[in-house]
């Protein structure tokens, strides 16, 4: 027969169980407070510890190498060493990498441990410079680079006639024929008849009609010495495609004696045509 448990035994039963469970939870607690011991040892050994100089990124392309390198140490030197385990350190990474002028996008970053980091990025590149009295190097973007013409010593295709104020290095020109002319430019240095006559400056100073309402928004400049009336920045039905001007200069660009040519219209005009 199965005997009645007293009052007395089960609670004895119950302390009995209540003392193991705390035992259990001491030795939780001691474990964690071991490990968060050791964690922060780990942590802030000298072995973890990323420095300014452990920050690594992938190589500027070779005109700019230079510049953007030292602008990324520079941005790097007051780096605070942080720990490789720290939260927060593929985020103060970016921001640093963000900030320059030279980066246009970060595509990733990575700890290496015990004590790296390696970001790639994609970097802005001159595409153009603005003469404001000084040769401003421009990005593909449209952004201002920190350096001059002058200072990379590489001929550009130069953007002249712009509206407004030089923005801060880093910013955008805030006029936006700037932008459109960076785009005709990429195109047009696709173009045989473009290469063969040397483009040397887009003139947008009377873009939107700003200057004469009649007169081409666009004008591009040669080295040899053609002036060409491009029409408008952006592509219009009012005008011939893109693709039908370069065609038709291309057919001008072998003859000799022409000083200008009017794109415009539907057969090339001016100038000794």
């Amino acid at each position: 027969m199965r005997k009645n448990s007293t009052p007395e035994s089960e609670r004895s039963r119950f302390g009995v169980a209540a003392g193991c469970l705390g035992i259990a939870l001491l030795t939780v607690v001691l474990l964690r407070l071991h490990y968060d011991g050791v964690a922060r040892t780990v942590a802030s050994s000298e072995r973890f510890q990323v420095k300014p100089g452990n920050v690594k990124w992938n190589a500027p392309p070779a005109p700019i190498r230079p510049h953007a390198d030292e602008d990324l140490w520079r941005r790097f030197s007051g780096f605070r060493p942080r720990s490789a385990f720290d939260e927060d350190l593929v985020s103060a990474v970016g921001t640093r990498l963000r900030a320059s002028p030279w980066v246009w996008r970060v595509d990733s970053i990575e700890k290496v441990f015990p004590n790296e980091v390696r970001a790639k990025v994609q970097w802005r590149r001159p595409a153009v410079f603005v003469y404001d009295g000084a040769y401003q190097l421009v990005s593909e973007d449209g952004v201002r680079l920190p350096v001059t013409r002058t200072t990379l010593g590489k001929d550009y295709v130069g953007i002249i006639g712009v509206a407004g104020c030089t923005p801060p290095v880093g910013c955008p020109w805030t006029d936006e024929a700037v932008e459109g002319a960076v785009k005709l430019v990429a195109r047009l240095k696709g173009s045989a008849a473009i290469r063969k006559l040397g483009l040397a400056a887009v003139d947008v100073s009377n873009y939107l009609g700003r200057r004469e309402p009649c007169a081409s928004e666009v004008v591009l400049f040669t080295r040899s010495n053609v002036r060409v009336m491009w029409g408008q920045l952006y592509p219009s039905p009012s005008e011939p495609s893109v693709e039908s001007k370069l065609t038709r200069l291309q057919s001008l660009a072998t003859k000799q004696g022409i000083s200008e040519v009017d794109l415009r219209l539907a057969e090339p005009a001016g100038g000794s045509l």
